[in-house]
This record gives C-alpha cells, structure tokens and sequence, in this order.
C-alpha cells in the first residue's frame, strides 16, 4: 500500500480516518502496509482497542493525526481561558436596551444564545435558517461592546458567506484566508488581533482550515462560530462542526424556534420536511411523495417529451428575464463532473450559450471564459479562497480578470488549465454552501445515486431566498428524505476533543 492510497480513500469518503473494509472495498493493494506505520507515516487502531468508537482496524496519515490533535489541544487552550464575569442582571438590561434599539425582541433561547457568546471564551451558535443566528449575533455584538469587547472581526470560510455577514449585521467580513494570511505553500496563519471573532458557516470549515483557525487564536481571544448541522460536511476531509458539538467540551447555545418564512411559504414547510426526514405511506404501504408545491416552491416533474435538461433551460430563462439577469439565479445539481448531463459542467456550457455567447472570451481546454459570466475560484489561493463566486470582467488573448466580493484576480491561461476557475452558472450543491440566491432551480434525479441524502437535498433549497424550483423523479426524492449520510464520515476529533479537555482540566 502507498501512503498516496491512503490519502485517495480519504479525500473519497470525507473522513480522517477508514477502516480496513474500506481500503479493500476501495482495492487498495494492502503490501508494504506494516512498513508505513512501522515508520510512522501511517497511524493505525486495532480493533479492539477501548478508544475505538467503531471497534474496527482504523488508519490515518501521521498528518491528519497530528492535525486533530493539535485542534484539539488548541480548542482545551482557548476554551479554559476565562472571560471577566458579567453580571446577569446587566446583561439581561444590555440585551432590553440593544434588541429595542435593531427592532426586534429576542425569545428565551436567543437570549440564552447572548449569554453564552458573552459568558464563554469559546461557544457555538447553531441553528437552521431563520432562527435567528443574525439577530443573535448582532445584539450579542452590541452588549460586548458595553463590556469592553469592541475589537470583533467577522469571517467566514468564502467570500459569499462573508458578504451575507456584511449584508446582515452591516459590519465589514471577510474570509478566513484572508483573515489568516492562508497561502497554500505556507501553512502558518498569522495571529488573531482582535478581542473577538466571529465564524460564519462552520459546517464548511475542512480539517486543515480548522487547523488553521484555532492555532490562530490566542489565549484571552474570544471564539465564536455559527453553523448549521443539518447542511453538507465541508468539501474536505473532516467534520469539524459535527465533532466539536459532540464533544461536549465547548458550549454550545442551539436555535430551534424559527421567524423566517413562516405562513404560506413552501420554503420554509418542505425544509421541515425534508430536516425531520418525513416519509408517511399511504393505506396500502406506499410511501408518498412527502413535498408539495407552493407559488415559491415549484415541483416540476421531467419527462421523456420534454426531459430535465429542457426544464432546466426553460426556468432558468424565465427567471433570467424576470430578474433581469444572472446575478440572483443559480441551478444546483448533485454532480459536478459526471457523464450526466444534469452536471455543473454540462449545464454551465448550455446556460452560457442562452445567455452569454457572443461576449468577448478566452477559449482555454474546453471552456470559453467571456466577459460577464459568474466564475468561481477552485483552490485556494492568497487572494481568494476555494468556493468564492466572482465575474468576468476583462479579458485579452492570453489572460481574464476576474472581480470578486472584495478583491480583483487576474488568471493567466495557464491558471486556467490548471482547473482553478469554472463557470458558475450552475455549480455543485457542496459548492452552494454559505451562497444564496433570491432564485434557485435544483435537480434530483435517480441517476444522481448515491448522492440521494437528506443534507444535499437540505442544502440546495435552503440556498433559495425567494423562489425554488426543484425538477425531480419522486424516487429520488424520497429516497433523499429518508437517507441521513452526514454521520457516515469516520473522524477522532471528538475523541481528541475529551482527551484534551481533560487534560486542560487536570493541568488547571
């Protein structure tokens, strides 16, 4: 086995480390194993050792181990930092007067959520859309600032989640990279200088970012970070929010109650649906399609007369003209680049023939790369991170610029070929995450199998502010509701997570 093997496997299945059953199922030649990890370049837990939660042979890289380990001895160090003790009864007057002044009054588990960003050098802030994560967030802001914490950076792992900060709270983000000077051929971030930081969308945040992030902070640092469990893991190895909450070891305020479209929105009554995984059966046993259709949640059923690709040119034309433009419109589909064309690739080369064939354009492989088409970035690099969304706005015979939410990038030809751009009027539902779009048109298919999970399926319509349009075969949808997959990914970070804590613990 080479240690490459290994790395494929993981980078496959999400998690930080895989069972033997895994590399054998995968066809990984298993030679040369005992080798590796008698050198130390492999990690491996027997079976039947008592911190095994799988009870399973499990390996991992000497990297990945020291990767968890270190977050975990950085979230013990941070979190056992202790905050100056706050008064409740001054807190409870600074949260009356700030909820007054933004307009709004807080329930009790949104003024628990205040205390504990407040109370604690590290917390969580979880919750589904229209909880009240941003009403949260800002008041909390506003009653540090009465306790002294008036230095507070917001950030978030791309650039469009970090304009959805901007646009909520009216204070200036900006991403995590930038944040931390990440650069792909140096790995070391530089400090956290502010009394405060906030992170947006967690669920996103990959093992190596995470990494990243909490060996940044100092000690008497306050860390806050906001997710929702119910969206995709991140696109890289790990499951950063998902351990982290299950540790125990940092507190963690939950927001069940939800504001945001409520009454007739069909939005708002199938994301339940889909949350809580509610197939019901009718009276001979058949399980019924569990999702209805609303005037901002349309269900659109392809045919062989008129198959998916034709729904999908024909919505997305009608809401191009009816929002007079591309900028609030996106399709989101299971599969980036599959042989279906139903893909991101696929479909990114036919919405930009309908919509913008004739601009000025740069032809690099396969793709043309022309004057206002919204791109996104692949790789991180210094000035822009993996998942940011920006457009086209010059291009000469050898190179195009493009302008992000915050900063302008120029790609030779040669970048291009290298895979670190792509159109972006469809994109992957993984890559959706932290985006959203007044208009969003979703695609699940039977052949889209074995992507049919209730977090993708949760995640694409939750991308949608206004209106929906999900074109699928009941199958696969049903399918999706029913199948919980986030748990699948294998990690030891929440073992990590105790280990260290109790340590911290016992050190004092």
């Amino acid at each position: 086995m080479t240690k490459e093997a290994l790395c494929s496997v993981l980078e496959t299945t999400g998690s930080t480390w895989v069972t033997l059953r895994q590399l054998q199922k995968a066809k990984v030649d298993l030679a040369g194993m005992d080798d590796l990890i008698n050198s130390g370049e492999i990690f491996f837990m027997d079976k039947d050792l008592p911190k095994n939660p799988l009870h399973e042979d499990l390996f991992t890289t000497k990297e990945i181990y020291i990767a968890e380990c270190e977050i975990a001895m950085n979230v013990a160090r941070i979190n056992a930092a202790r905050p100056r003790a706050m008064d409740p009864d001054l807190v409870d007057q600074a949260i009356d007067k700030h909820q007054k002044e933004v307009g709004f009054t807080l329930c009790d588990e949104q003024r628990n959520a205040v205390y504990t960003a407040i109370n604690n050098q590290f917390c969580i802030i979880t919750g589904g859309p229209g909880t009240g994560k941003t009403s949260v967030l800002r008041v909390a802001t506003l009653c540090m600032n009465d306790f002294g914490y008036t230095d507070v950076s917001y950030t978030a792992p791309t650039g469009k989640a970090a304009s959805r900060i901007s646009e909520s709270t009216g204070s200036p983000a900006i991403t995590l990279h930038k944040k931390l000077h990440l650069n792909p051929d140096d790995p070391n971030p530089c400090m956290v200088e502010n009394q405060v930081l906030i992170v947006d969308e967690v669920s996103m945040l990959d093992l190596p970012t995470a990494r990243a992030l909490m060996r940044s902070i100092p000690s008497g640092t306050k860390l806050i970070m906001l997710g929702d469990t119910d969206q995709l893991p991140s696109v890289g190895i790990g499951a950063i929010l998902r351990d982290l909450i299950a540790s125990g070891v940092v507190p963690v305020a939950k927001l069940v109650k939800t504001f945001r479209q409520s009454g007739d929105s069909g939005i708002f009554k199938n994301m339940k649906i889909i949350r809580n995984g509610i197939v019901e059966k009718d009276a001979n046993g058949k399980e019924i399609f569990p999702l209805s259709s609303t005037p901002d949640f349309k269900i659109v059923h392809p045919s062989k007369s008129w198959p998916a690709l034709k729904e999908i040119e024909y919505l997305y034309m009608k809401e191009y003209k009816r929002l007079g433009g591309c900028e609030q419109i996106v399709v989101l589909t299971p599969y980036r680049n599959e042989k279906f064309q139903t893909s991101s690739d696929y479909l990114n080369k036919v919405i930009q023939k309908l919509v913008n064939p004739d601009s000025p354009g740069l032809i690099v492989g396969k793709t043309a790369f022309r004057i206002n088409d919204p791109v996104m970035q692949l790789v991180n690099r210094e000035e822009c991170a993996n998942g940011d969304v920006g457009k086209v706005t010059h291009v000469t015979a050898s190179s195009i610029t493009v302008e992000f939410t915050d900063t302008i990038v120029t790609y030779s030809a040669e970048d291009l070929l290298t895979g670190q751009l792509t159109l972006a009027y469809c994109m992957s539902i993984h890559k959706s995450q932290g985006s959203e779009y007044k208009s969003v048109i979703t695609i699940l298919l039977k052949e889209n199998e074995p992507m049919l999970q209730r977090n993708l399926l949760y995640t694409a319509i939750t991308r949608a502010k206004k209106q929906c349009f999900l074109v699928c075969e009941d199958e696969a949808v049903i399918t999706a509701v029913k199948t919980e997959a986030s748990s699948s990914r294998i990690t030891m970070l929440t073992q990590r997570l105790r280990e260290y804590s109790e340590r911290q613990t016992l050190l004092g």
